[in-house]
């Protein structure tokens, strides 16, 4: 390690500016941009944002072995500001004690539907299950490992005043940034590339991608493309499906999950 930042001091300017050339060019003015743009322009909300709205909310947890997870995730659902109407749980092929787990949450009132496949079958096959067995007009999917600010599901919904809104991605933000060096950078990746990308995607109309560890979508919306792609990736494919559809898919920037 030493021997590399004695290389690097030993640089002259120029030279730094040669080895690190992409950095220059691609990344400072994308950073740059992604600033100027959450900055300068307006943030986008609905014309009417009702103090309540109206709509059903479902919540749906697909998980795969996260018997150690899942109920400090529903406990955080039910400490939330606005309360889910539902919450549906799934174990995707679990080899721990996960069925178990989430069907004594169902009988201690915690969880609504508690359902256990055999085999897995992966995320986006499970949250089609989950979401056919919802009766919510929103649908909101969150992450076993994740944990939610207080006011998360409330303000996932504002958004959805807008009857052209088809989804809605959280503001997905990394819990444990200061346990070591990695998880630090992590935190840096999460809210600069994600969060603050998403916030300027959002002024711009552009938002491409509703993340699946928190994410909420209009049931109506879903069953217009069919649901999630079980052959793919679930979140990106699914946004864009919605959006080719021509649903609007915005970033609600103030609900905050923690993963």
């Amino acid at each position: 390690m030493t021997g590399i930042l004695d290389y690097l001091f030993a640089q002259t300017f120029e030279s730094l500016l040669l080895m690190f050339w992409f950095l220059v060019v691609f990344e400072i003015p994308r950073y740059f941009l992604l600033f100027a743009l959450t900055v300068l322009m307006p943030r986008w909300r609905p014309d009417v944002v009702p103090d309540d709205l109206p709509e059903v909310v479902s919540v749906v947890v697909v998980g795969h072995s996260e018997s150690g997870k899942i109920e400090t995730c529903v406990r955080a659902l039910h400490e939330q500001s606005r309360v889910p109407d539902e919450i549906i749980v799934l174990s995707d092929g679990s080899t721990d004690d996960m069925a178990r787990r989430i069907a004594d949450l169902q009988r201690s009132g915690l969880v609504t539907a508690a359902h256990a496949t055999h085999l897995r079958s992966g995320k986006a096959a499970g949250l089609n299950l989950g979401t056919s067995l919802t009766s919510g007009d929103i649908v909101v999917i969150v992450d076993c490992d994740c944990s939610f600010d207080r006011h998360a599901i409330r303000d996932i919904l504002h958004p959805f005043a807008d009857p052209a809104v088809g989804a809605v991605a959280g503001s997905v933000l990394v819990r444990n940034g200061d346990a070591s060096l990695l998880a630090a950078f992590q935190s840096i990746e999460y809210n600069v590339t994600i969060s603050l990308g998403k916030q300027a995607a959002d002024r711009l109309g552009l938002v491409s991608c509703v993340s699946g560890a928190f994410g909420a979508f209009r049931q109506t919306a879903l069953d217009s493309v069919g649901g999630f792609d079980a052959g793919s990736g679930e979140d990106l494919d699914l946004t864009l499906s919605l959006r080719t559809a021509g649903w609007s898919v915005r970033f609600a920037e103030d609900a905050v999950c923690y993963t």
